[in-house]
Parts: structure tokens; C-alpha cells; sequence
């Protein structure tokens, strides 16, 4: 989101190595801004992409005011640096250890408040959107678990299924966010055994979800 204030051109191009970046206008649902409007938001993502339309950084915009920045780490970078180069922002999120599989990409991420890291470490799966399809978050200091969902978005209809599992994998509940009441309801629960055709007023049932029956598959095949 374009929440934080603007960097001056020259200091984040100096900051970025050198590297050619255009600009991504997303809301908070991760639809895509056309640049020509973004004056009428002021809760956005503002994405800096690469020659490769790769994300390199992105500014969480809250009230025309950058609130925090999501990097993905270079190889070649490291994480002092970056939180030197920013070090007036205060919540800096590091996207590493890359991993692509199809159209699909994996990363662990770490976040740093007030050059302070966190312990919880999340490792996070994206296809073509801003938001995570798989979101697995443990405190590496404890050994807890945290939270451990799967994520399904149905931009056209405004309607996000949000899967949750337990430490072991199976499925603890189906969550359906609905703000447009598209089917009936705002938020829906459903347990396991009401997934069905026939068993849930969303109708909803495992076939072309496959994917979201167990935690265990990081990556949709």
C-alpha cells in the first residue's frame, strides 16, 4: 500500500543499486491502481518493479503516509544495509531466500521493527497477487506455532476463503470473508465435515481446491 510519505526520486534510486525501477499501484485487496488515479486513494501499495517485473520494494501507504516497507532481498544485498538506507521507517519487512516453482514463488520473511527483529518468522507463497495462497507463521524463539492458513481470492466476486490448520496439518475451519454479500452473508464459517455440495450455503466443496484439503502441499501443482 502507498501508505508511507514519497522517498525523493534520487536517494531511492541510489538506495535500489542502481537499478531501473517502474511503479505499481495496488489497493488493499491487491487490485491494480491505474497510476492516472492513484490521487484519489490514500490507503495504497505503491510497488517499485524491476527490469525483470519483479517486486523489489514496496511502500504500504496508510492515510498518504508510508507506515512500512516490504524489500526482497538481492543476493548480493544484505539486511544492515537496507535497514541503514531506511533507517527513518520503522517496520521494514525482508523477503528472502527466493524460491520459484512454475508460477509460483516462496519466501521466508522477516520482519524488523525499529532495526530490532522479530522472532517470528513466516514462510509465504505467492502466485500473481500481492497476498499470500499459503502463510505459515512460528516463533523461532519458543518453537510455537502462530498461525498456519491457506488463502484462495475471488477478486471478481470480492470473496476470500481463508483456510486454517492445525500444527499437524489438517484442517481446522474454512473461513469465507463476503463484504459484498455476494452469496448471503458477510463472514461464514465452515468445519470440515460441512464441506459439500449440499452442506454449506456457499455450496462449497473440494473439487479445483484440492490444493487447500491439508497444509502439507507448499506448492499448487
Amino acid at each position: 500500500m502507498d501508505i508511507w510519505k514519497r522517498f525523493d526520486t534520487k536517494r531511492l534510486r541510489t538506495k535500489l543499486l542502481q537499478t531501473v525501477m517502474k511503479n505499481k499501484y495496488f489497493d488493499f485487496e491487491s487490485n491494480l491502481i491505474d497510476e492516472n488515479s492513484i490521487a484519489q486513494y490514500s490507503d495504497y501499495y505503491k510497488a517499485h518493479v524491476d527490469e525483470d517485473n519483479e517486486f523489489k520494494l514496496i511502500e504500504s501507504i496508510e492515510e498518504n503516509q508510508l507506515v512500512a516497507i516490504d524489500y526482497y532481498l538481492g543476493k548480493e544485498e544484505s539486511v544492515d544495509a537496507v535497514l541503514e538506507n531506511f533507517k527513518e521507517i520503522d517496520q521494514i519487512t525482508f523477503f528472502t531466500k527466493k524460491e520459484k516453482r512454475d508460477k509460483y514463488t516462496k519466501y521466508e520473511v522477516i520482519t524488523y521493527f525499529k532495526g530490532k527483529k522479530h522472532t517470528v518468522i513466516r514462510l509465504q507463497v505467492f502466485e500473481d497477487l500481492l497476498l499470500p495462497i499459503y502463510d505459515f507463521a512460528a516463533d523461532v524463539s519458543t518453537n510455537q506455532l502462530l498461525s498456519f492458513f491457506k488463502n484462495y481470492y475471488d477478486l471478481e466476486n470480492r470473496i476470500h476463503y481463508e483456510f486454517e490448520y492445525e500444527a499437524k496439518g489438517e484442517l481446522k475451519k474454512i473461513t469465507v470473508y463476503d463484504p459484498t454479500n455476494h452469496v448471503d452473508t458477510s463472514d461464514f464459517t465452515i468445519l470440515p465435515h460441512q464441506v459439500g455440495k449440499n452442506k454449506n450455503d456457499y455450496g462449497f466443496d473440494w473439487e479445483g481446491f484440492e490444493y487447500y484439503q491439508n497444509a502439507k502441499q507448499v506448492f499448487p501443482e
